[in-house]
């Protein structure tokens, strides 16, 4: 399913043409993207909710630098309230500027993901760069969450769901059950403009590990050269999980009918490539 915006994905070229295989000048190019839902052809991966009563215990919290919710349900129990991060570059920065994290830790954040801010792609005004989630037992006994959809950080306004569950999923099953994903509307900056957007986000209930898994399945296509290409979303440089941040901000780029590229923060990648088959990372096939 075509999303209706679109966006450039600024390239940084070897050798600025397509059929280059050794670097030597570089050039900037630019590429109109369309967004999809779904995970296309790539690999579907997923990161973890630690919400589940008697599950595992959440080893990193956030809430000393977490939004406060209203609206949580006080006629359930064994509640939890989380909050899904969609641009940590973002939250590190904007949490520094509101004097949420000290000098010192900032700055050895910074060494340790080789990052400069860029404020094309930050501000320092803290934007909505987060989904929340409220789950706990209603009073029949029956597990529950509710999402933050709109983002207004009340969920007196949502809708109470049951998640799917599902022991050792296959990728079959996630591909299709992923088009479920309810959408939700976050807040990104891009040309120092901050711009809201709605994107799926997609849980189910891992009965081995009780555990939530979750994503944001979609992904962009664009034109380079003649060629189609696929772009989805990466995690951090140390956990680069694909679909598990929708503010695109790091990118992996896979060009149909080439080889793969090198990716920078902030939206800016380097790209050396070829004329050779190029296979899907999820199947192996070739395009």
């Amino acid at each position: 399913m075509k999303r209706l915006w679109y966006e450039t994905l600024v390239l940084f070229m070897v050798c600025g043409g397509i059929s280059c295989t050794s670097s030597s000048a570089e050039g900037e190019v630019e590429v109109p993207l369309t967004f999809h839902r779904g995970y296309g052809p790539f690999q579907s991966a997923q990161m973890g909710l630690y919400i589940v009563p008697g599950g595992l215990p959440n080893p990193s919290g956030n809430a000393e630098t977490g939004p406060e919710f209203t609206g949580i349900p006080d006629t359930w129990s064994q509640v939890s309230v989380v909050h899904i991060e969609t641009d940590l570059f973002q939250t590190v920065y904007q949490n520094y500027r509101s004097g949420n994290i000290s000098q010192e830790a900032y700055d050895r954040q910074l060494e340790r993901w080789t990052w400069i801010p860029d404020t094309s792609y930050c501000s320092s005004t803290p934007i909505r760069c987060f989904v929340g989630v409220v789950s706990g037992l209603d009073p029949q006994g029956v597990w529950k969450v509710k999402v933050d959809r709109n983002g207004n950080l009340d969920f007196r306004d949502d809708v109470a769901f049951e998640l799917p569950r599902v022991s050792n999923p296959t990728p079959d099953w996630i591909d299709s059950m992923a088009q479920s994903g309810v959408p939700v509307r976050i807040e990104l900056v891009s040309g120092g403009r901050t711009l809201e957007r709605e994107v799926p986000l997609w849980m189910f209930l891992e009965e081995r590990y009780k555990l939530v898994l979750y994503s944001f399945p979609y992904y962009a296509t664009g034109l380079l050269d003649g060629h189609r290409i696929g772009v989805f979303s990466t995690h951090m440089p140390m956990t680069p999980t694909p679909f598990t941040n929708p503010s695109f901000r790091r990118k992996s780029i896979w060009p149909v009918g080439c080889c793969a590229c090198s990716v920078l923060p902030c939206g800016r990648s380097r790209f050396s490539c070829c004329k050779k088959d190029f296979r899907h990372p999820r199947s192996g096939a070739k395009s």
